[in-house]
C-alpha cells in the first residue's frame, strides 16, 4: 500500500471518529439543555461511555439549525 492510500485511509478513520464525537456532543447538549423531553432519549454506550442519544434524530438537526440561525 502506498504512502497516500495510507494516509487517505487515516484521514478517513479520522474523519469518522470525529463525526461520531460531533454526533454524541450535540445530544449530549441536548439532553442537558433539556430541550427535547428526557423520555425522547436513550442511553446507549459509545467507546464504554454511558451517553444519551436522541430517537428522534431528525428533529433534532432541524432543531440545531433554528437554534442557529
Amino acid at each position: 500500500m502506498c504512502a497516500l492510500n495510507k494516509m487517505l485511509l487515516l484521514m478517513s478513520a479520522a474523519s469518522d471518529i470525529l463525526s461520531e464525537f460531533v454526533h454524541v456532543m450535540l445530544h449530549g447538549i441536548l439532553f442537558t439543555r433539556e430541550i427535547y423531553p428526557q423520555g425522547a432519549f436513550e442511553r446507549r454506550k459509545m467507546y464504554g461511555i454511558p451517553v444519551q442519544v436522541c430517537c428522534e434524530a431528525n428533529e433534532i438537526y432541524c432543531c440545531l439549525v433554528l437554534i442557529c440561525m
